[in-house]
């Protein structure tokens, strides 16, 4: 071994040495190693400590749920039921005798009920025709025309098996200086029971052309489920809107509340309200007897009727647009209208004007038919009206798809 071998093996034999006695040159500890057990309780221990804060920060919780009437519900912040004190002895202490004599806070809204209008289908005879001139600030503006068709008798028989229907048949078109701008046409056939007047089915085509027409064709079915309930298939050319609408008791169709304020038989100053549902939109109706007022210029198919000022009465009224709840609504136009109808036992609707923002519109009797001898029968009493929503039969939803021709019966009474 040569002297330069022996030298590298005695310094590596020194620097291990030095290194096995020193404390300089030891080794770093080892970290000690937790438990899996352990890691998992200080994680669950850390999760509730930022639950419970996460907690702490967050307001009371309360309910946001909607309400279908509209209520808001009760918040969960205060109990329902109050302590209140009593200064005479009672049989229960503490929060039992609090739930004998609750104090609730009690928001829903609840409509007021509303009696359905006095039966007037009973006059409404077949055959009796009312024709009109339409006239828009002094301009002919187009016909107007109503028709009694037909009384048809319940397959089911007589009350309180079944109930008799009569159909109503109204139809309107543009003409003069109203048809440069636009056409339209609008037909429409009800179904009202004929003793109460109540709406079974309602069937109303418009049709439109020229300026300001948001659509061409209009169709509105509407079925009538007992008082205060109908189903409405809306469709406006390619697109069908199905939906359905709870409603006051008194509602009529847009046919059956022109009947209705033609049968009304008011004292000067009495009034009479009543709801009516124009194709989708829910209206209200109100009208005042003011007595007998001359109606100037007098048609001459009045004179020829043999009306003049000692039998013709004037009822004035405003149609009003309203919400579910019968609230008017903010952003609506409120429509006067006025109207002298003869007081005899034809009623005849001598000339109605009401006013629009193209000025006043006039409708003027241009032609009237009497009912037919045989619609003449003598009307039992009313049957017993039963509230509430009876739901359609067979027939009317047959008739229902059939087209508005077909007469539908009811299930119920109405």
């Amino acid at each position: 071994m040569g002297n330069r071998a022996r030298r590298t093996c005695a310094l590596a034999l020194l620097g291990a040495g030095l290194a096995a006695g020193s404390p300089a040159f030891a080794a770093p500890p080892q970290p000690e190693r937790l438990d899996h057990e352990h890691i998992g309780r200080q994680l669950k221990v850390e999760a509730a400590i930022g639950a419970r804060r996460t907690r702490s920060a967050q307001p009371h919780p309360r309910l946001q749920t909607r309400s279908p009437d509209g209520a808001p519900l009760p918040s969960m912040r205060h109990p329902t039921v109050h302590a209140q004190s009593s200064a005479h002895g009672r049989g229960a202490v503490g929060w039992s005798a609090d739930l004998t004599q609750p104090r609730h806070e009690d928001r829903r809204r609840r409509g007021d009920p509303s009696p359905p209008p006095r039966a007037f289908g009973h006059k409404l005879e077949a055959g009796t025709r009312f024709v009109f001139d339409v006239y828009i600030a002094g301009n002919p503006a187009g016909t107007a025309e109503a028709f009694v068709a037909e009384t048809k008798p319940d397959p089911r028989g007589a009350p309180p098996h079944g109930r008799p229907l009569t159909k109503l048949v109204g139809r309107a078109t543009t003409g003069g200086v109203m048809s440069m701008l636009a056409t339209v046409t609008d037909e429409m056939t009800s179904w009202v029971d004929a003793e109460t007047g109540a709406p079974v089915l309602n069937h109303n085509v418009v049709k439109r052309s020229g300026l300001m027409a948001p659509y061409a064709r209009r169709e509105t079915h509407s079925v009538y489920e007992g008082r205060g309930s109908v189903r409405i298939v809306d469709r406006r050319d390619e697109r069908v809107r199905k939906l359905s609408k709870h409603l006051p008791e008194d509602t009529l169709d847009a046919m059956g509340a022109m009947a209705w304020v033609r049968s009304l038989r008011l004292e000067p100053g009495e009034r009479a309200s009543a709801h009516a549902l124009d194709g989708t939109l829910l209206m209200r109706i109100d009208v005042i007897n003011r007595g007998r007022k001359p109606l100037r210029p007098m048609p001459s198919l009045g004179t020829a009727l043999g009306l003049g000022d000692h039998n013709l009465e004037l009822l004035e009224g405003t149609v009003t647009r309203v919400g579910r709840h019968k609230t008017p609504k903010p952003d609506a136009r409120v429509a006067s209208f006025r109207t002298w109808v003869s007081t005899d036992d034809r009623r005849i609707i001598l000339a109605l004007e009401s006013d629009m923002w193209l000025g006043v519109i006039r409708i003027v009797l241009s032609r009237y038919d009497g009912p037919q001898a045989s619609s003449r029968r003598a009307h039992a009493a009313p049957a017993v009206r039963i509230s509430g929503s009876t739901g359609p039969s067979a027939a009317a939803i047959e008739s229902a798809a059939s087209g508005p021709d077909a007469a539908p019966h009811s299930a119920g009474p109405r």
